[in-house]
């Protein structure tokens, strides 16, 4: 058994190792922009084709998502995120010798997906089961390590398509993901009881404060009965709609950066504002969730989203660019880990695995079609303000939807 006395919690090695593991596999994708018009050129294609690629890869995350919450429910986090690991180093490293883009669809689009398409669903239940009155600002920590990808992996991808080509820059990517990501997965656990601990570093297992920001839910819920319930359907429309908004913006704000007349490095400097940014979102929003509750800041951080990406129609000179990153970092950091936080709240942990596979199904369908609907929308419009308005009345849809949740309402069980 671990001592209390002398050691740091034990939660705390699991948040800092999947802090990492976000950044180095999570980070690839959430940094694609600074690859959108290089890979463009590159295969000489429309940008609803070159969209398509996330698209593509957020289609095939909705059966991954499904398959990694069962497998982490069924074999534990070290296992899972081992192999998670290892497939998105591979997808990093095939995809910097592809020359046709079909096989780019093979060696990104969905061996990426297979890689790191569940690594929200397995990340979040591992803190739920080692935290509970601190749960809020463990997941914004762990959830903060995609913000510091973006910072750290934005520039590394630039520089080696600046001076060498995009090739060179994915296979650093993958390097970096090989190296950091699987030794790190090695100290995931369970839950505290594998080894004799209780949550939150608690000597003994105590009742958690009953009050509906750090108790979970009070009925053990089957998967069936879940699906019965309009909490899983409302909270199955903020998955699609914030899908549709996370997903366009990712993929669409340095070609938009770039085509109102700024350069690459200035496209890649709004990445690494939002990682920078959406790390302090994480860590601010953590806290706040822990005192007002998942429901209210999940409602917050919508509203924010999209009065940000409605402004981001009319800016044009630097430092309206540069808010605008601080302020949608803020925002989309914030709700990202204060929804994972909802979902306990709502369905309890004992089967969050596959709950969160059934919810990332949405999430999927919704992040597949933004980066598309707003590359088609860019090829006949000519710009993005159609598709960032979509993407902002998405977020306040969002809000709406998640003032109708219900907390800790009572679901009887069933025998599945």
């Amino acid at each position: 058994m671990y001592s209390q006395k002398k050691t740091i919690f034990y939660g705390w090695k699991v948040v800092n190792a999947l802090f990492w593991i976000n950044a180095t596999l999570m980070g690839p994708f959430c940094v694609f922009g600074v690859f959108f018009k290089p890979l463009e050129a590159y295969f000489n294609v429309s940008r609803a084709t070159t969209s398509s690629i996330i698209s593509v890869y957020t289609a095939i995350t909705a059966g991954v998502g499904v398959l990694g919450g069962w497998a982490l429910d069924r074999f534990g986090p070290r296992r899972v995120i081992l192999t998670m690991s290892f497939l998105t180093g591979a997808s990093l490293l095939l995809t910097s010798q592809v020359h046709v883009i079909w096989l780019f669809f093979i060696t990104y689009s969905l061996l990426m997906a297979l890689g790191n398409g569940a690594l929200y669903i397995a990340s979040m239940p591992i803190i739920m089961r080692w935290f509970e009155r601190k749960r809020g600002i463990a997941s914004g920590i762990a959830m903060a390590g995609v913000g510091i990808g973006q910072v750290i992996l934005a520039p590394v991808a630039t520089f080696f398509i600046v001076r060498l080509d995009w090739h060179a820059s994915f296979l650093a990517l993958g390097l970096i993901a090989w190296f950091v990501a699987i030794p790190l997965s090695l100290v995931l656990k369970r839950e505290p009881m594998e080894i004799g601990l209780f949550p939150d570093g608690r000597q003994s297992d105590v009742e958690v404060k009953h009050d509906t920001r750090a108790a979970d839910a009070p009925v053990i819920f089957s998967t069936l009965s879940v699906l019965k319930t309009m909490n899983f359907w409302l909270i199955t429309s903020l998955q699609f709609l914030l899908g549709i908004c996370l997903s366009m913006v990712t993929t669409h704000i340095v070609p938009h950066v770039m085509d109102i007349g700024f350069s690459a490095e200035r496209g890649a400097t709004v990445v690494s504002i939002i990682g920078i940014m959406s790390i302090i979102g994480n860590l601010f929003w953590g806290v706040v969730n822990d005192r007002i509750g998942a429901k209210s800041t999940v409602i917050v951080c919508a509203l924010g989203m999209a009065a940000v990406i409605a402004w981001l129609t009319h800016v044009s000179i630097v430092w309206q660019i540069y808010l605008v990153a601080i302020l949608y970092g803020l925002t989309s950091g914030g709700i990202v880990s204060a929804q994972a936080t909802l979902f306990g709240r709502t369905f309890g942990i004992t089967h969050i695995g596959k709950i969160m596979g059934m919810l990332n199904i949405s999430w999927a369908i919704g992040a597949a079609v933004g980066p598309i609907i707003g590359g088609m929308l860019f090829d006949v419009v000519g710009n993005y303000k159609v598709a960032f308005w979509i993407a902002a009345i998405a977020m306040i849809i969002a809000a709406l939807m998640v003032a109708l949740v219900r907390l800790k309402i009572a679901v009887l069980p069933d025998s599945n």
